[in-house]
């Protein structure tokens, strides 16, 4: 089984990857080094299942990741840390519903 093959591969694999790969650059952004080292970890974990399975393609999991990666950079949203706005009583106010932040967490543009 050669992974370099000459072949088109699609389906769940890349999607995978991308996710991960999304996922990924979404936790740098947010500065999570407990939430990156698990993202790397899955994607070991899923790549290291796909080397071992037949009918599944290792690269096509690697060129999701790095799709998903550039799809996060360029597309996911800003974030920016504001220590005030976690705060109980901050004088800052937020522009935003209090839903929103219990979804999406503080720092969020």
């Amino acid at each position: 089984k050669n992974p370099f093959d000459r072949t088109v591969s699609m389906g769940t694999n890349g999607a995978i990857g991308g996710i991960y790969g999304l996922m990924y650059v979404q936790l740098m952004k947010m500065e999570t080094s407990r939430g990156i080292f698990r993202v790397i970890k899955g994607m070991g974990l899923v790549f290291l299942i796909g080397t071992l399975i037949d009918n599944v393609n290792p690269v096509s999991q690697i060129g999701g990741f790095v799709g998903g990666a550039l799809v996060g950079i360029l597309c996911a949203p800003g974030y920016k840390k504001s220590y005030s706005l976690t705060r109980k009583n901050s004088v800052e106010v937020d522009p935003l519903t209090r839903e929103y932040r219990q979804e999406v967490g503080y720092g969020i543009l």
